[in-house]
């Protein structure tokens, strides 16, 4: 094989990870020193991610175009090392909480900061 490989297929990455999508070599394979995976999710005509790998790869299983797909959709959904976290928004505090010093009985000084009480 002398052209770059260029197809579907399943990529095994180092780390028990598995990566799947239309995939691009930059040489032939046994020379590729880099790979250029397209994920799709689902049907979607465009890429939902585009991955460059080229060490971590031990495997690599050139397959139909729908089971790249499904493969790489599941691995989009949980298996990216990369993900949108959105925390809970912040609640104010009610209004009606007073930070209010408690000042002692006929204690005129409002500046004491309440250490008159007992």
């Amino acid at each position: 094989m002398s052209d770059p490989f260029a197809g579907w297929a399943i990529c095994e990455l180092m780390g028990r990870r598995r990566i799947a999508g239309y995939v691009t070599a930059d040489a032939p394979l046994l020379q590729a020193t880099r790979l250029q995976v397209e994920m799709y999710a689902g049907d979607a005509a465009t890429p939902a991610a585009t991955m460059y790998t080229s060490y971590p790869v031990y495997c690599l299983t050139p397959c139909t175009e729908a089971l790249a797909r499904k493969v790489g959709a599941d691995a989009l959904r949980y298996d990216m090392p990369v993900a949108q976290w959105q925390l809970p928004a912040i609640e104010p505090p009610p209004d009606d909480v007073v930070d209010a010093a408690v000042h002692g009985p006929g204690c005129q000084d409002l500046d004491c900061g309440g250490e008159c009480n007992g």
